[in-house]
């Protein structure tokens, strides 16, 4: 139980204040089960990827700018999740089917040998490009295709398996 908190692409004095935003953010609900929150500074803003413990707290995403994170980090906590009850009879990441809504490719990160998947949107026959992603395990930065306009737009993530 408790919260992990990993942080990259930023300066030591940045982790250090986002580290104790988000300690803060997430406070006593640390004490319900593991928190996993992962947070990649892209430009301005950060790219923010929250796992809890119960099914409406996974795989939550948002992008913020440090100023506006804690109250991106309570909003995407409090709001309701459409389908959040019915995700325990979704099918496991592998199995799930690609379409133009969403296509889920499972990927070994190279530095820690873990798997991860890589979601994001693709039309029927659209070509690919190489995109960064972080390993959500241990943050080495990989290339791995994607559709290219969601290479060209940064519209991925990766998710821990």
């Amino acid at each position: 139980m408790g919260l992990q908190v990993l942080i990259a692409g930023c300066t030591a004095d940045e982790k250090s204040r986002v580290d104790r935003t988000v300690r803060k953010t997430i406070g006593n609900r640390a004490e319900d089960g593991p928190w996993s929150i992962s947070l990649v500074k892209l430009g301005a803003e950060w790219s923010v990827t929250i796992d809890g413990p119960e099914p409406k707290y996974k795989g939550l995403t948002l992008m913020a700018p440090e100023i506006s994170l804690q109250n991106a980090l309570v909003e995407a906590l409090t709001k309701p999740r459409v389908g959040a009850d019915v995700e325990a009879n979704a099918p496991p990441p592998a199995a799930a089917a690609s379409s133009s809504s969403g296509t889920r490719d499972q990927h070994q990160c190279p530095k820690c040998g873990n798997d991860f998947v890589v979601v994001y949107a693709a039309q029927p026959g659209e070509r690919t490009a190489d995109a960064p992603v972080a390993c959500p395990h241990c943050w080495q930065v990989t290339k791995v295709p994607v559709a290219a306009s969601a290479a060209q737009h940064e519209d991925y993530r990766a998710e821990a398996l």
